[in-house]
């Protein structure tokens, strides 16, 4: 319809990465809330939303980006969260040249598809994955005075993998180890007394919170207690539920927010939300 500019949101409500699409739905409804009390866009139009929970389940999210695309015929997509998901949403939604926002993808090829391609009908907020995996590297250099790096990673994630190589380009000391761990897995002691009995400065773990606290958890029950440095995907709640608020000492993450920035325009978003939802934005 003319009056009205429709949007859809497609994300993890449900499902082992809900941490990250339950609250960036949230911000969003508040959003197009304050922007239609405010007179709306183009001229007073109002936005209308149509939101779906693509369940942690990657195919899922395809499948609802062509819905959003074909059945509600919205003017733009906003999701999903993860890189995979967001990057099988970009596809279904580029063949329908749907503009498609994401506001936590990280991965490098979000935007830059294979051969240098430019993603057409794709746009990210975050920053990039070369990005945080060079500051990763040089706060553990710089800041944390590493040699000698020990690497935990999740082999079967994209985002991970490349992490790890960004990393590594930046990093001029030494990688004493490589290990892998994949999703889902809950029991990493094997891999830690591994690593446990080698000499190195920084444990990194390419991951998500999900298995970020349980190896927090062990690693530090085992006696592993060198810094442990990380990604955006350790940047939940869960993490401390997970891994015990007393094994957090010494863990470093990367992160797109905090609620303790101090700037007023964060300050006045972390108050709305909280009175909204009841909980800080993550």
């Amino acid at each position: 319809e003319d009056g009205q500019v429709t949007l859809g949101t497609i994300f993890a409500i449900t499902g082992a990465v809900s941490g990250y699409g339950t609250p960036q739905e949230n911000a969003i409804k508040m959003a197009i809330d304050e922007i239609n009390e405010d007179g709306g866009v183009l001229d007073g139009k109002e936005i209308e939303l149509v939101n779906y929970d693509y369940t942690s389940v990657d195919t899922e999210a395809a499948q609802l980006a062509t819905r959003l695309a074909t059945q509600d015929n919205v003017d733009a997509i906003l999701g999903a969260d993860t890189s995979g998901s967001s990057k099988t949403a970009l596809q279904s939604a580029s063949k329908h040249e749907v503009p498609t926002l994401s506001p936590s993808a990280s991965a490098d090829n979000y935007t830059v598809a294979s051969g240098e391609k430019v993603e057409e009908w794709g746009w990210r907020v975050a920053f990039p994955d070369s990005y945080q995996g060079g500051a990763l590297a040089q706060f553990a250099q710089q800041d944390l005075q590493a040699k000698k790096v020990a690497i935990l990673m999740d082999n079967s994630s994209d985002y991970s993998i490349g992490l790890v190589n960004f990393f590594e380009d930046t990093f001029s000391g030494e990688v004493v180890a490589k290990e892998n761990f994949t999703a889902g897995q809950t029991d990493f002691n094997a891999t830690l007394t591994s690593l446990n009995e080698l000499d190195f400065d920084v444990l990194l773990v390419t991951g998500y919170y999900e298995e970020g606290g349980p190896i927090v958890r062990q690693a530090r029950e085992i006696g592993l207690d060198q810094p442990i440095l990380a990604p955006d995907g350790f940047g939940n709640q869960a993490l401390i539920d997970l891994a015990g608020p007393e094994n957090l000492n010494d863990v470093y993450y990367t992160t797109q927010f905090t609620a303790l920035n101090e700037n007023p325009l964060v300050n006045e978003f972390v108050k709305n939300y909280t009175e909204r939802f009841g909980s800080e934005p993550d």
